[in-house]
């Protein structure tokens, strides 16, 4: 599984301020401090590469929003300079190259558009409280399937799907100063769980707001035609949790990290938040324990 997919499509407003991204740079890049840049703009593989770029969290979501200084994409310090970084490749072609080619992702975090209103306060003791609400279909978790494991298909029932759910958004309680717990009132809610059928990109699981959940209301929406074993979809629960506590594929190394767009979960135990994870759950404001 490789680099994660825009799933939602663009308006025609987006599209406008696209192509004026675009212009922008194409202006800017002969005075870049990022070589190949006029390159990669020339031959149309950045303007390819953007919508992955922006939902990836290289490029800021604020790019399709009027008004950017898309001057500022291309410096030494620029977004495109540490996304060349984080690839490792020894020209911005070559690594726009490699987003390019990556297949779709079992993850499609995006900042979905316009996410409920509404925050928390902390609790006493400076834990910050995160409220989330299972929005239930026919009474049943809106989750795909959940097998024991890749050689066992007995599916778990409705308790086991809801205390694995909580256990895997309880990995990152494990470190940080957060308190996940579950709510009957929707209204009470900053995280809201739902599923549904249809609306996804090949391969993709689940969708999640990028957050941080603590300063507005997100939402994890699970793929209902997949069928996923116990460690995947704990690895899937925390990876997204991760996106709606603020921490993009961009803010941790490429490989390594449960935060990494590449699902890794190796034996089945490589599923909890590494201290890469923490680090960068840190850097969204997030106190630890």
């Amino acid at each position: 599984m490789g680099d994660l997919f825009k799933v939602f499509p663009l308006s025609d407003e987006k599209i406008g301020n696209l192509k004026r991204v675009i212009m922008g740079l194409g202006a800017v890049a002969g005075g870049s401090a990022l070589p190949g840049l006029g390159a990669v703009i020339a031959s149309g593989k950045l303007l390819e590469a953007l919508p992955k770029l922006i939902s990836s969290g290289h490029l800021p979501n604020g790019l399709l929003e009027s008004g950017f200084d898309v001057s500022k994409l291309g410096g030494e310090d620029g977004p495109l300079k540490r996304f060349l970084s984080w690839t490792g490749k020894s020209s911005l072609e070559d690594a726009i190259d490699w987003i390019n080619s990556q297949p779709p992702d079992a993850c499609g975090a995006t900042t979905l558009a316009d996410p409920p209103a509404g925050s928390l306060p902390p609790l006493s003791g400076g834990r910050q409280p995160i409220m989330f609400y299972v929005q239930e279909i026919d009474g049943k978790m809106p989750v795909p399937k959940i097998k024991m494991s890749a050689t066992d298909p007995t599916l778990l029932d409705q308790d086991q799907i809801r205390t694995v759910l909580v256990n895997a958004l309880n990995f990152w309680a494990l470190k940080m100063n957060m308190d996940p717990s579950s709510t009957e009132n929707e209204g009470n809610a900053n995280l809201l769980i739902s599923g549904r059928t249809g609306g996804f990109g090949p391969n993709v699981v689940a969708l999640g707001d990028i957050g941080p959940v603590h300063t507005k209301k997100c939402r994890l929406i699970f793929n209902l035609a997949e069928t996923l074993t116990i460690p995947e979809f704990m690895y899937t629960v925390a990876h997204e949790f991760g996106h709606c506590l603020g921490v993009s594929h961009a803010d941790v190394p490429r490989t390594g990290a449960l935060m990494s767009p590449v699902m890794d979960i190796g034996d089945g135990t490589a599923i909890q938040p590494r201290e890469v994870d923490f680090a960068a759950a840190e850097r969204k404001g997030w106190k630890r324990s």
